[in-house]
């Protein structure tokens, strides 16, 4: 031990000595450390932290729907009473139901998101609140009527601390929600850290989001007499020894005999999903990916590192070889060869560790909204220790390599062997020839994966989606006053009237914010051969009057939305409006070309959305990219808003100018008609846009700094393989030299070797770029994994950089001075 720590004392000394080679090791270790075990702490925070459930390994998300239907990733509640009754392969199964509602406050009311659940539900999870109790047992029961809500609530922990000081004495206190006319009582306060559970059919949903902390849980009663109309989500926990396959076949056998029972024809798919994987569905497409390409990163890095740590072990056989003949066993040659490895491994992972924490404070800046629950990562002890573990591996391979070639070769001609030229043989350079070209290889795949995602994003910049965003002010809006469409009315007024206001609307449907409808619509008259295009789900949208214009979305036939469009009986569509008038809609030109082909359709009937009463086309607009900028257009159907309400909507404000700048009047315009209304979602169209794209960005912000330090590592292996490789052929280039080679001679020489490393590793690079290609499929845009101009473009530019790197070992060797080469031996 003693000798091994007099070892350490000289390496210190060594790297000192050579600050140089010394702070390229250690930063490079350092990177690679950093950015594998920040990429490392976040996919361990967000995709494999549990949810903080008792065994959340056997909890399964279940579903049965029929095929193209718009319920099909719910579940009828019938469906659940039957495997509830007949199971034998679950604990427990409880529905759960997304709702949201508004807070009322008389400053201002607030949006809060919930699960409307029955009582067994946290039983299920196996939670327990934090403060007062869960729901009474009387709400367990089912009764013949309906699905009915009850008068107590739960209030999650986040929303505790921040709307109510995290008030202690919170139980028993009553508060009022929006849509339901009696008040609450507040029975109980959650833990921290419960989110959603899995909600397909809520996905468009503009407020739905499966990452946030869950704010409130209402009690709900199944009546069994309307089973058959409606659709919940369902969560169960399998019993021990049970399988999800096995569990799956006997909720498809129930469901298929009530299915029989019921006379349904249409085929139902019955699903089972783990929690945790579709929980973690979104996160790992773009996780996995980035962990990929950190890992290839960390790669270059070892690499670079072992190239370093070998050229240097090998410029130290002559060393080795003296010790060796002094007596010095295989053991002292190790401690020897091992101290500086050891020395460098500990220091860059020290640097390493700093450079994680900061980089995923950096990666939580720049992800927006591409990565979901960023708050919890944190870098932990366990995944540096596997990080520095590698790196520590590698660097110890790269030291231990020419102390075990010195122990195998005879002292004498290591000795011979090692004057001032005397260094590294054509074997030796082989190993880091070998080393460079799989840096330059690693370092293709990240810069062609970089390329692409930066040709993807270009592209989605300067795409033309369909809709104007410029200068476009958009905020969520809901009234808590009884007179609905008046104040709707009342606010588009007093909005319109601000100055820098030129147009306003109301729109359920913002493009790229995922807000529709959708259910079939058909067209009445329309022939039996034509009924297959009635099963194509539509996107319905509800706009008032000037939202076309707003948005610049141009009208290619008929006309737009009237003030007169109106409806002032809406909540009972089924009866005849004053002078008969009629209920329109405008759709777009895909419903138009999918429904009526070349066919005239202004005029034309169609059904579907509020069922007895018909809707006529009195317009059609052009196609637009509503759902994402990645998405060719589907059929869609707009209503007008005073014929279609919808609760939740947004606000379309068109400026004049910065729409920013107007945030505060027209919140106070819309306070100044309803004290209490919400307003919550304040964004611009721009700022939705780059929300809508921000996993591509992400990615390719990652993707691109991976690249270019994994370039910048892969161009100091080469360097250094030219100088090393230049130093050993010191004394070929001065015979050569002396015998009449003239400087061109030398620089072909030397350049045709790093040539054959560089193209070789660019060739190799290319191939498995393309091979790995399809990884990124999902996230390019109008480019294919094999876009010919990134593979070229990428080829070129690594081609001319890493041959200036050539440039410094070419000049030393042109420079050779043979008399002074060869009197050295």
């Amino acid at each position: 031990m003693a000798t091994f720590l007099g070892d350490l004392r000289v390496a210190l000394r060594a790297l000192i000595r050579k600050p140089a080679f010394t702070g390229v090791t250690v930063g490079t270790l350092a990177l690679g450390i950093g950015l594998t075990s920040a990429i490392f702490a976040v996919v361990q925070g967000v995709l494999l932290m549990p949810p903080p459930y008792p065994q959340p390994d056997r909890v399964v998300c279940l579903s049965a729907g029929q095929e193209g239907q718009p319920y099909e990733g719910r579940c009828p509640v019938a469906t659940w009473a039957a495997w509830r009754d007949e199971t034998h392969s679950f604990e427990s199964i409880a529905p759960y139901w997304w709702d949201f509602e508004y807070l009322i406050r008389n400053d201002g009311s607030q949006f809060i998101q919930g699960l409307n659940v029955t009582t067994n539900y946290f039983d299920l999870l196996g939670v327990k609140p934090l403060l007062g109790q869960t729901f009474s047992p009387l709400f367990g029961a089912t009764r013949p009527d309906a699905i009915a809500g009850f008068s107590e609530i739960i209030l999650g922990y986040e929303l505790w601390q921040k709307t109510f000081k995290g008030d202690p004495h919170i139980i028993g206190q009553a508060i009022h929600l929006s849509r339901i006319e009696e008040p609450l009582t507040i029975v109980g306060v959650m833990p921290p850290g419960l989110r959603f559970l899995p909600a397909d059919n809520d996905d468009n949903e503009p407020n739905f989001d499966v990452n946030a902390p869950v704010d409130y849980w209402r009690p709900v009663m199944v009546r069994e007499g309307r089973l058959q109309h409606e659709q919940c989500d369902v969560v169960g926990r399998l019993r021990p020894g049970v399988t999800l396959g096995q569990a799956q076949a006997e909720l498809a056998v129930i469901t298929g005999r009530h299915a029989r029972i019921e006379g349904i024809s249409e085929r139902v798919n019955v699903k089972a999903g783990w929690l945790m994987a579709l929980l973690n569905r979104e996160g790992r497409r773009l996780l996995l990916p980035l962990m990929g390409a950190v890992a290839l990163l960390f790669l270059i890095a070892c690499g670079n590192v072992a190239g370093l740590m070998l050229g240097r072990g090998l410029q130290q056989q002559r060393e080795y070889a003296v010790r060796c003949a002094l007596g010095a066993g295989r053991a002292q040659l190790f401690s020897v060869a091992m101290a500086e490895p050891l020395l460098l491994a500990l220091l860059g992972g020290v640097a390493g560790c700093g450079l994680a924490v900061g980089i995923v404070k950096v990666i939580k800046a720049i992800s927006g909204l591409a990565i979901p629950r960023l708050e919890v990562v944190a870098v932990g002890g366990p995944v540096i220790g596997v990080v520095f573990g590698l790196a520590l591996l590698a660097a110890m391979l790269a030291g231990a390599l020419p102390a075990f070639r010195a122990c195998q070769a005879d002292p004498a001609s290591g000795m011979s062997s090692g004057g001032r030229s005397g260094s590294i043989g054509r074997s030796q350079r082989r190993w880091l020839a070998a080393a460079a070209v799989l840096q330059i290889v690693l370092t293709i795949v990240l810069l062609v994966g970089a390329g692409l995602l930066l040709g993807t994003v270009a592209k989605l910049a300067r795409l033309n989606p369909g809709f104007d965003t410029k200068n476009i002010l958009t905020l969520s809006v809901t009234p808590m006053e009884d007179d609905f469409v008046g104040f709707h009315r009342r606010a588009l007024e007093h909005v319109a009237a601000l100055p820098g206001v030129e147009k306003a609307a109301f729109a359920w449907g913002v493009p790229l914010t995922g807000n529709k409808w959708t259910g079939l619509i058909t067209v009445e008259g329309q022939s039996d051969t034509d009924k297959s295009a009635d099963k194509t789900i539509v996107s319905e949208r509800a706009v008032t009057p000037g939202y076309f214009a707003a948005l610049k979305m141009h009208l290619v036939a008929g006309r737009d939305f009237r003030p007169g469009d109106n409806w002032d009986n809406w909540k009972n569509q089924s009866v005849a409006a004053p002078g008969d008038t009629p209920f329109v809609a405008v759709i777009n030109q895909t419903m138009a070309r999918q429904r009526f082909g070349s066919g005239h359709c202004l005029g034309k009937k169609l059904q579907g959305f509020f069922g007895k009463r018909p809707f006529e086309v009195i317009g059609m607009v052009e196609d637009m990219r509503s759902d994402s900028l990645t998405q060719k257009p589907g059929p869609e159907v707009y209503f007008c808003y005073w014929q279609a309400p919808a609760f939740t909507k947004h606000l379309i404000i068109k400026c004049a100018s910065n729409p920013r700048t107007l945030m505060a009047s027209v919140q106070r315009a819309l306070r100044a008609v309803d004290s209490k209304v919400a307003v919550d979602h304040v964004k611009t169209l721009d700022q939705i846009r780059a929300d809508s794209i921000a996993p591509q960005v992400f990615a390719m912000r990652l993707l691109a700094g991976f690249a270019v330090i994994g370039a910048v590592l892969a161009l100091v292996g080469i360097y250094g393989v030219m100088s090393l490789s230049v130093n050993a052929r010191n004394r070929e280039i001065a015979i050569r030299m002396a015998i009449g080679a003239q400087h061109r001679d030398v620089l072909r020489l030397v350049l045709a070797e790093g040539l054959k490393l560089i193209i070789a590793g660019v060739a190799v690079g290319i191939a498995v770029a393309l091979a790995l290609g399809r990884v990124l499929r999902a996230w390019l845009f109008g480019l294919s994994p094999a876009d010919p101009l990134t593979l070229v473009s990428v080829a070129l530019l690594f081609v001319t950089v890493a041959l200036l790197a050539c440039v410094v070992p070419l000049r030393r060797a042109t420079r050779t001075d043979p008399a002074t080469a060869l009197r050295c031996e």
